[in-house]
């Protein structure tokens, strides 16, 4: 790498070719360049000595003394093309504004480190990132803690209140061992009839296959249980969010980050509270419009790390899908065949599914023709446009310890194994006749 003086100096002394670059060299006390020498440099006796090319090359050789044949390479040779070096692994930062290291994925500005200098800490957003769960406990906090929040919203999701209500309760990821997980529920009674509302939030990730039809299951499930009468479900996002999506009109109502930010803009009066949670849904609302998340996320990094190294190490015939860091979010695998079917292990569901991309509507056909290859635990299902042969697995948590789920992990991965073999025996004729 060339500092800015040396690149500098290169420049000017391939300017004035091989006299000027002599002139360093005596200057330096060095041996001086021959005619010999800088066609050995190039490797090419024919090379003309005093061109441009022919004198940055051999200017950077008398700075590094490295032997560089490609003029154009030495171009992106130089500091100030890069960021300063990471503080966690050392390696230069991509850019001099790159706001992660590509390297090991961690933030160049960590708040574990208060040594860093007053200008980056004033660049710093007030919270590192906004995950889901950090609007999931704002809103549940609300609801036992602020009756005038709780009355609002229950005004915005239910209509005007005319019999008396009372919170009976309000529960954070509640999970069916079917239909999934509800992000909040919010249980009132209203004069005598129980009212349930099931919240699903969102800040930038992706929706799940008929999320909104499973939401609706589960109010469903609840009355036949006689856990309520009644229900409503209700998706909370950035506006953005709720603009891009049809699966948002598919809740009972929507209510925007920008409308639940007003509300504790607008309430105030208790001591800098409202306005500290008014500014953490501005900071979703934000990350929102920056897009999907990318945030690397330390403890899911390391454990997509020890999984990698797990498959490369005992199951060689899968080719996983590597990133060098991972966020928070990231929890499905990916094992690439080619162009054609792909093999997830999807961690959370309990499942590794040999993917058929745009043949969900193709499920009897393809269970038809490959009749002979079901059973042993694999079936076949719709998942969105795809279909899939699925293999039911251990759940895997990746914020937990990776050692204590190890057994699971690799009854997953001999899944996957299984589906690898099976995708060399498919029939996969979806023509429609």
């Amino acid at each position: 790498m060339l500092e800015r003086d040396e690149w500098a100096a290169c420049r000017r002394l391939a300017e004035g070719g091989l006299v000027a670059i002599n002139e360093e060299c005596e200057r330096r006390g060095l041996q001086p360049y021959s005619d010999y020498v800088v066609r050995y440099l190039w490797d090419d006796p024919t090379n003309p000595l005093d061109d441009y090319k022919s004198g940055l090359c051999t200017a950077y050789h008398l700075f590094t003394g490295f032997r560089e044949l490609n003029p154009v390479a030495i171009l992106h040779h130089r500091t100030s093309l890069y960021g300063p070096p990471c503080r966690f692994c050392g390696k230069p930062l991509r850019t001099p504004r790159a706001t992660f290291c590509a390297a090991c994925g961690r933030k160049p500005s960590s708040r574990l480190c208060f040594g860093v200098s007053r200008p980056d800490m004033d660049d710093l957003n007030f919270i590192e990132a906004v995950r889901e769960r950090d609007i999931d406990l704002l809103v549940l906090e609300e609801f036992y803690c602020s009756e005038s929040f709780l009355l609002w919203f229950c005004q915005r999701v239910l209509g005007a209140l005319d019999e008396p209500h009372i919170l009976v309760g309000a529960f954070h990821a509640v999970t069916h061992p079917r239909l999934g997980e509800s992000d909040l529920v919010l249980i009132m009674d209203l004069g005598e009839k129980r009212v349930a509302i099931l919240i699903e939030n969102k800040i930038d990730a992706t929706t799940q296959p008929e999320q909104p039809g499973r939401y609706r299951q589960r109010g469903q499930e609840g009355i036949e249980s006689g856990d309520w009468k009644a229900f409503r479900t209700c998706m909370i996002a950035p506006q953005r969010y709720l603009d891009s999506t049809d699966d948002a009109s598919h809740y009972d109502s929507q209510i925007s980050y920008e409308t639940l930010r007003d509300w504790f803009r607008e309430s105030g009066g208790d001591g800098g509270r409202s306005d500290y949670k008014a500014r953490l849904l501005g900071e979703a609302i934000e990350q929102n419009r920056r897009g999907p998340s990318s945030i690397p996320h330390e403890a899911v990094t390391a454990f997509w790390h020890r999984y990698e190294k797990l498959v490369e190490s005992e199951y060689p015939h899968l080719k996983i899908s590597k990133r060098p860091y991972r966020p928070e979010t990231s929890d499905w695998p990916l094992f690439p065949l080619g162009a054609g079917p792909k093999i997830i292990h999807k961690w959370k569901k309990g499942y590794v599914d040999l993917e058929i991309a745009a043949a969900g509507d193709r499920i009897a056909h393809l269970a038809e023709m490959n009749a002979s290859l079901l059973g042993e635990g694999i079936t076949v299902v719709a998942t969105g446009e795809s279909a899939a042969f699925r293999i039911e697995v251990p759940t895997i948590d990746r914020f937990g310890d990776f050692a204590a789920q190890e057994a699971n992990i690799r009854e997953g991965l001999d899944g996957a194994v299984k589906l690898l073999e099976l995708s060399t025996k498919l029939v996969l004729d979806l023509s429609r006749g």
